[in-house]
């Protein structure tokens, strides 16, 4: 089950989008330069809220424009939508029903990203990440994934800048 809808009520996706936007408020300066300066953010909010499966929805919004991404990803349109991470983290804090930040992950940013899953038990009241996830892993931006069980990695290609995160 997702580790903040634990302690939501099922399809309360008010009370999930504001446990969310705590999480981010309280982690949103681990996020790294070189990630930071890239114009590939957008703000999303919750669609819907599964806790049977321990997932809920995302709709990736535009920071620039407000308006849901929608077309083809990567067209002159949607990279027009797409803002720095300066402007995404400021069009979430002007609106309350918007539940996160995210980068899009377009080939020419430079991005490698790697989602694992149910990588992360729970040792000693403490998340542990499993050995084979902490070696891929150790060396870059790592987060823990909404399910609260696994991480999301982020690197950026060779001859691209890379900040510590």
């Amino acid at each position: 089950m997702n580790a903040i809808s634990k302690t939501v009520a099922p399809g309360d996706t008010a009370a999930l989008t504001e446990a969310l936007r705590a999480d981010l408020q309280a982690n949103h300066s681990n996020i790294p330069d070189a990630l930071r300066q890239l114009k590939a953010w957008v703000v999303w909010k919750v669609a819907h809220n599964d806790p049977v499966r321990g997932k809920f929805g995302k709709v990736p919004v535009y920071p620039t424009n407000g308006g849901n991404r929608c077309g083809t990803q990567g067209s002159p349109e949607d990279r027009a939508g797409l803002g720095t991470w300066e402007q995404a983290f400021a069009a979430f804090q002007r609106d309350p029903s918007l539940a996160g930040v995210g980068i899009a992950m377009l080939p020419d940013f430079g991005v490698v990203a790697l989602d694992a899953d149910k990588c992360v038990s729970q040792l000693d009241g403490r998340p542990s990440v499993a050995d084979h996830a902490h070696a891929l892993c150790g060396s870059t931006y790592t987060e823990t994934s909404p399910s609260g069980s696994g991480v999301r990695a982020f690197w950026l290609q060779a001859g691209l800048s890379r900040t510590a995160g």
